[in-house]
């Protein structure tokens, strides 16, 4: 930066003249106009300061205003390179997604059905068809054994339901899939009905699960030392341990 171009935008330069040598007032910087001789003059008239310090003054001021300008370009052109940056899409890691519509079947199960898939004597069989919306993920699913599962057990229900998992015997829908599947129960947890969206996944939060139905705890299915209290109803989720529908 040169006096020239302090000059030639005296506007937006004044202020910054006027906060260095405040006792200059707006209208004898007007008559300055950005003028160097003029303004050197007018601060050894205020300032009563010898014709040398003056110019050292002005050096120093017209270096720290080249600083100034310097540093907000530099500014400028880091922010302008961080926006391209944050607004540009990372090739790696991202997961492809298809949005396709199906219909789901949910059907309430006793846990003499679970095992013998008919239903039981005495007990109904309700099946729901819902049409919704999922998202197939594109990258392959890792496979989950039981002790993998225990250490994300907070996570593997939606809020409001707690989940049951591996050989604990509150784990009731357990026993609908074997290894390398798994299967593992959510189960009601706060006052009132439970409560989730009727999609393919129902209250299971784990990735590619599918909630197939759910078991209600009933004194003819357990006379005795019920896994649960009577009357709770446990929701099945199961994990495929590979996706059946891409071999289809």
């Amino acid at each position: 930066m040169n006096w020239d171009q302090i000059e030639g935008d005296w506007k937006q330069f004044k202020g910054k003249v006027q906060e260095k040598w405040g006792k200059l007032t707006d209208d004898e910087l007007d008559i300055i106009g950005g003028k160097r001789d003029r303004l050197a003059g007018k601060i050894e008239e205020k300032y009563g300061v010898a014709k040398e310090e003056v110019e050292k003054q002005l050096h120093e001021f017209l270096n720290t205003k080249q600083g100034e300008v310097m540093y907000k370009k530099i500014f400028t052109v880091l922010i302008f390179a961080l926006g391209i940056v944050f607004n540009t899409p990372l090739s790696y890691g991202e997961q492809k997604t298809t949005t396709v519509e199906e219909t789901s079947t949910q059907t309430t199960l006793t846990p003499a059905s679970a095992k013998s898939k008919k239903a039981a004597p005495g007990t109904t069989t309700t099946t729901l068809n819902t049409k919704y919306t999922t998202t197939k993920e594109g990258e392959p699913r890792i496979v989950l054994d039981q002790e993998a599962l225990k250490k994300m057990s907070a996570t593997l229900c939606i809020d409001g339901f707690k989940s049951y998992v591996s050989n604990d015997k509150k784990n009731i829908c357990g026993g609908q899939v074997s290894a390398p599947d798994i299967a593992y129960s959510c189960v009601w947890n706060k006052k009132g009905e439970a409560a989730f969206a009727a999609t393919s996944r129902g209250p299971c939060n784990l990735d590619f699960t599918q909630h197939v139905g759910s078991i209600v705890v009933t004194k003819t299915d357990y006379i005795s030392r019920p896994p649960l209290p009577y009357g709770s109803e446990a929701h099945c989720c199961v994990r495929e341990a590979k996706d059946s529908s891409a071999s289809n």
